[in-house]
């Protein structure tokens, strides 16, 4: 059978017609039933030596094959006789390994034969352990290379989530110096980039030891599907959140006592304290019809105090409406995921209570060929224009300067039309609702 060119059109029915289902993460469950991992997407788990990082993808392993599900696990830095060990000793039975843990240890490229043995099945989850010697071991990357790296990772990692539709879980070093690694792993920003799942930086809270109880703290640092942040702690100045907190007890002398706890989102540290859901709605607005758009542009564009827009940024991050993306020369692209709405937001005051009250959406002035508009200006002035310029009106010198809603200075575009409001504020009247850039009566 032909194999389908890449380059042959994507059929769109299944993505328009609703019946496209996005990844869920339900791969290494937290206590609380919420998973980590999506499947058929590539994952980063990267931190110090000793920090856990691989621990942590044996402990998925059990988890699955408790289950009866299938797991591939690539080493290239450890041995069969530590992770068949590790799994024994976090109580994993046997027949269970037996049946349902595909172990290699690659020295070398592997041949398509090779390739079809290991990558010919489904499994749940897929880990390359070890990235730096695997970039080494299979043909010697460069990992400072954005190329190279990119490469690398559309011919393996990509390629087994794509062949068997496992969450593939990359284990990888930080950088020495824990001022300048930020969120990433070591070597060129490429590997996050090339990421289409979840990132995760793996530090070591209490050490661990046979004997000791222990603790790893996982850091949510990048989240390509958006729907795990809403799952995960306040986002911190280095833009990363809480996931877990894994503690490993194994004082007792046999099997380890194992949590995967999620983190508190208590009302005093969680974004959510302070929830400007008014400017929410008009920041995820500005950002729908704003794809890419800076902070700054932002701020600018949705009008009035830069740090409650910067809350309302912050909350409509965190749950999952906005998307920070990454882009050459440090820039920070927001692109909306879903629209947010105060209407349907049960913890608005808007909120109706059935989520069905309709919002007007911004829309662009009325074409020439409709009839002309009337409603009311300011002090009530009747208003000809179609888009709610006021006609005939002023403040200063025959223009008006400022926003009617917001007092923000208007941009040199709208005093020269007329406006006297923001795009986006909402009139101070009850009676007037935000059409274009000024007000028209409802009707």
């Amino acid at each position: 059978m032909t194999e389908l060119s890449t380059w042959a059109p994507v059929d769109p029915a299944g993505y328009l017609d609703g019946t496209h289902v996005p990844p869920v993460a339900d791969i290494f469950v937290r206590d609380d039933g919420q998973g980590l991992m999506y499947p058929g997407l590539v994952h980063s788990f990267h931190g110090e030596s000793e920090s856990g990082k691989s621990l942590l993808m044996q402990l998925a392993a059990c988890q699955l094959i408790a289950r009866g599900e299938d797991v591939l696990y690539l080493d290239f830095e450890s041995d069969p006789g530590a992770v068949f060990d590790r799994l024994l000793s976090f109580g994993a039975d046997p027949a269970d390994i037996l049946d349902h843990f595909c172990y290699a240890r690659p020295d070398g490229k592997p041949t398509p034969e090779d390739w079809r043995a290991v990558t010919g099945r489904r499994y749940t989850l897929a880990v390359i352990d070890g990235v730096t010697a695997a970039y080494s071991t299979l043909g010697g990357v460069d990992s400072n290379s954005a190329d190279a790296v990119t490469g690398w990772m559309r011919t393996y990692p990509r390629r087994i989530a794509a062949d068997t539709g496992a969450a593939v879980a990359l284990v990888d070093h930080v950088s020495k110096s824990a001022e300048s690694r930020g969120r990433f792993a070591t070597g060129s920003q490429a590997k996050m980039s090339n990421l289409d799942g979840a990132a995760y930086l793996v530090d070591v809270d209490r050490v661990l030891g046979k004997g000791l109880s222990g603790s790893i703290t996982v850091k949510l640092c990048k989240d390509r599907p958006a729907t795990l942040r809403r799952h995960c702690g306040p986002q911190s100045g280095d833009r990363m959140q809480l996931a877990a907190k894994v503690t490993i007890d194994s004082r007792n002398g046999g099997v380890p006592l194992v949590t995967i706890e999620a983190p508190e989102l208590s009302p005093t540290d969680t974004p959510a304290q302070f929830r400007p859901t008014w400017l929410m709605e008009k920041t995820s607005r500005y950002i729908e019809l704003n794809p890419g758009a800076g902070v700054g542009r932002i701020e600018n564009g949705v009008g009035g105090a830069k740090k409650h827009i910067t809350s309302a940024l912050a909350v409509l991050v965190a749950e999952g409406y906005v998307r920070i993306s990454e882009a050459p020369g440090g820039k920070l692209p927001h692109t909306s995921i879903r629209p947010y709405r105060q209407a349907e937001d049960p913890l608005s005051d808007q909120y109706p209570g059935d989520g069905k009250v309709s919002v007007p959406e911004p829309r662009q002035p009325s074409p020439p060929s409709l009839p002309p508009l009337r409603g009311r200006g300011k002090a009530g002035r009747s208003l000809d224009h179609p888009g709610g310029k006021v006609a005939g009106t002023s403040r200063e010198g025959g223009k008006v300067s400022a926003c009617r809603s917001c007092n923000e200075p208007l941009d040199a575009a709208n005093i020269a039309d007329g406006f006297d409001l923001h795009p986006f504020c909402t009139s101070p009247d009850d009676t007037t609702q935000p059409v274009g850039g000024g007000l028209l009566s409802m009707p």
